[in-house]
């Protein structure tokens, strides 16, 4: 896997980077998320990362998916879409060329209404490349919110 300036790290480089943008960024026009015993303390709840953590754990366990850079753009395909992060300043950078364009693949321009964005979708999806198909039907797969992640 080709990697930016996190060389070596591994897979939980990318869980603190999608955990610590989400932290600081606004999801979908609201606040990051605290639990309120622990917004004292500065902590966020694990809500906003459940997700991404779902979709990696059902490619690498359900789907014997082992490519690093495939479980890479699971945990960061939606960094774009709910965080300021950009392609080239962020995720190219630090991941390296072949995880932003799996992410850039996937990511929906939400510039666009809904409806052209899920047409833009269903086109695209035939020419996509293989950890781009993956990472969507686990996207579409995968629970999402709160409770989408368990480490039991």
């Amino acid at each position: 896997m080709e990697q930016g300036s996190r060389k070596n790290c591994g897979i939980m480089s990318d869980v603190e980077f999608s955990d610590d943008v989400r932290a600081y960024s606004t999801r979908r026009g609201r606040s990051p998320r605290t639990t309120s015993q622990s917004a004292a303390q500065g902590r966020r709840s694990l809500a906003d990362i459940n997700h991404p953590l779902a979709l990696a754990c059902l490619l690498a366990y359900e789907c014997q998916e082992h490519d690093p850079t495939v479980l890479a753009a699971a945990l960061l395909h939606d960094t774009v879409e709910d965080t300021g992060t950009t392609f080239e300043e962020n995720l190219r950078r630090v991941f390296g060329s072949q995880v932003a364009a799996i992410i850039r693949e996937v990511t929906d321009d939400k510039s666009l209404p809904k409806a052209e964005r899920k047409r833009l979708q269903i086109e695209r999806a035939a020419h996509a490349s293989r950890g781009a198909k993956l990472v969507k039907l686990a996207d579409k797969s995968a629970p999402a919110g709160p409770d989408s992640f368990s480490a039991s």
